[in-house]
């Protein structure tokens, strides 16, 4: 059914920066330049107003905002993977900030990590919310890259036919159960190195999944029920269908995930430390803190942000992972009950380990 409604119609972009993004800056900015182009080439969508934000633990920064047409490309300099993984507050800023009565939204969501930093929301208000803005007439996308995609998703209460797993770890990308074209498509609007990456090939599917939204009348069956199609998921995954299926793939990814971190206390010292230090009024959802100490950014906010330099990222100058920084001393029971005190005593209150977003073990990537 072709939309005919005047219904105002809006879009949002929200873009996981934390630490467990370190070396997919490039096809991170490559995706969602894709996804802009293709949004802002659609004439049914490209005059929509649109939000491009990035989330961690220490800030929500709108990185751009304004009619999609006039949106700049992303630069890798404005995006600096670090520190933790708040999912269930920043989809939460996504979804109740700044939002318009009466309007229908559009809301892309990447992540590679699990809930383990997140202060304000729990997974009952998020699933509440969610349940709200569905009914409302809202499309939420659900990446997931390096987690279980479908069961974040679903504990959040997204939609599966709007949710996929993104691999990120080299399969060919360049196999025969590709879209026709969509690999040299790629080459001619961007020109880069990642034009073949997963993660890329599944925001550009995003975009058009968001586009197919907007043709469609609100409240409709078919909207409702719009979702990827085997041929988006098969790009996402990096196989074929044929000899290897998305499905395959997908179990095979989970299968092989690091176990995660327990809590906040088994972080790495860098980490844990910038966590617990937050000012005891620190709110994420307006931004990341600057060099005079003032929040910047969030959604309520005008200002384009790029990421202060002076945070923990997820690698130390060996090159290793933080799942594989942690010192020996860490594993030390003492010292866990240690910084498990302090984070009882902080006054930040006892939800820093996620454990307010059900969803304590958190991933030790973010």
């Amino acid at each position: 059914m072709t939309n005919t409604s005047p219904v105002e119609l809006q879009g949002r972009g929200l873009i996981d920066r934390t630490g467990s993004m370190t070396g997919m800056e490039d096809v991170v900015v490559d995706g969602m330049n894709l996804f802009i182009h293709n949004l802002a080439s659609d004439p049914l969508v490209r005059t929509m107003p649109f939000e491009i934000a990035q989330f961690d633990s220490m800030g929500h920064d709108i990185m751009r905002r304004g009619i999609l047409k006039d949106l700049a490309p992303l630069v890798k300099d404005e995006y600096k993977p670090r520190a933790l993984t708040p999912l269930l507050d920043a989809v939460g800023s996504a979804l109740t900030d700044n939002v318009k009565s009466g309007v229908r939204y559009i809301v892309s969501i990447f992540t590679d990590g699990l809930e383990n930093a997140s202060r304000k929301y729990t997974l009952e208000q998020i699933k509440a919310l969610v349940k709200q803005r569905l009914a409302e007439g809202w499309k939420i996308i659900f990446l997931g890259a390096n987690i279980d995609a479908w069961q974040v998703a679903r504990d959040m209460g997204i939609p599966p036919e709007t949710t996929m797993n993104v691999h990120t770890q080299g399969r060919n990308t360049s196999a025969p159960g590709q879209q026709p074209g969509v690999v040299g498509r790629l080459k001619s609007m961007l020109g880069g190195s990642s034009h073949t990456s997963p993660v890329v090939l599944a925001l550009g599917a995003a975009a058009a999944l968001a586009v197919a939204y907007a043709a469609m009348r609100p409240g409709s069956a078919q909207a409702a029920s719009l979702g990827f199609t085997d041929t988006d998921r098969n790009n996402a995954m990096g196989v074929d269908g044929v000899n290897t299926t998305w499905q395959q793939a997908v179990q095979a990814d989970i299968d092989a995930f690091d176990e995660p971190l327990k809590s906040i206390a088994d972080l790495p010292d860098d980490l844990f430390d910038a966590h617990t230090k937050l000012p005891e009024n620190f709110d994420a959802s307006l931004g990341s803190i600057g060099a005079d100490g003032n929040q910047l950014g969030g959604f309520d906010s005008d200002v384009e942000v790029v990421s202060p330099d002076d945070v923990p990222l997820a690698q130390d100058e060996a090159g290793n992972d933080q799942d594989d920084d942690r010192d020996d001393d860490q594993d030390d029971e003492d010292d866990s009950d240690d910084r498990q005190s302090e984070l009882a005593d902080a006054d930040s209150g006892d939800d820093g380990d996620g454990g307010g977003g059900g969803d304590g073990g958190g991933d030790g990537g973010d």
